[in-house]
């Protein structure tokens, strides 16, 4: 499945003997040669052949991190706020 904007998807990396996907990370943009996948707060620029699309647990799993992640966030923002107060 090829991966659009706004989908999850992961990244053939290899670097220093070790190879493998990377993920997972976000497509942003692509044009006909490369496609845009923001990942662990860098913008990397791979071929359409380094980059597939997430799977439908991996989806769902990125999805889930991603909103715990803003819950926790959240939380915490909220919970220092009542720490200070008191």
């Amino acid at each position: 499945r090829v991966a659009n904007d706004g989908d999850w998807c992961y990244v053939w990396r290899s670097k220093g003997g070790k190879f493998g996907w990377s993920g997972p990370g976000v497509c942003v943009t692509q044009t006909p040669v490369s496609r845009f996948v923001w990942m662990r707060k860098r913008l990397l620029k791979c071929s359409h052949e380094q980059t597939r699309r997430a799977t439908d647990e991996e989806w769902q799993g990125a999805d889930l991190i991603a909103k715990l992640s803003a819950d926790l966030k959240r939380t915490s923002t909220t919970a220092g706020r009542r720490a200070t107060s008191t």
